[in-house]
């Protein structure tokens, strides 16, 4: 049996979002949550997702869907209500990256630095007034 991700709590979170974005309720939406949130997790491909969570396909397509029009970062933005925020740590990591990695040859510069490790990129989200985090 997989492991699942989605309290009661949050459910209903999630169900009062999708009505106010407009998603078709179906029967098995919170099954399909938990295998989109399984397939996030776990970073294995879609065909993985164990049977017990619905079939890959419709956690694919649903997430392809609800991607597309933007709803997959609405749903997770609006359960940030839930983040106990004596826990919340922000990482600005470094990824190391190629030279190239900027891809266009001419124009503004990529934000490529140096560093002794080589060249890289420093990711760090942006947080305002009382951990309420800025959208990428």
């Amino acid at each position: 049996m997989a492991r699942t991700a989605i309290t009661d709590n949050i459910w209903e979170q999630l169900q009062t979002t999708m009505k106010a974005h407009g998603c078709h309720q179906w029967k098995n939406d919170r099954t399909v949550m938990e295998a989109i949130l399984w397939k996030l997790r776990t970073g294995a491909p879609w065909r993985d997702i164990p049977i017990e969570l619905g079939s890959w396909k419709t956690a694919y397509n649903r997430f392809n869907r609800w991607s597309k029009k933007r709803l997959v970062a609405e749903f997770f933005f609006d359960l940030r209500k839930e983040i106990d925020k004596e826990w919340v740590f922000i990482d600005g990591s470094y990824v190391r990256c190629h030279q190239h990695a900027s891809g266009a040859r001419r124009g503004f510069d990529r934000a490529i630095g140096q560093s002794r490790g080589g060249n890289t990129t420093k990711n760090t989200p942006m947080c305002g007034l009382a951990w309420k985090s800025a959208r990428f």
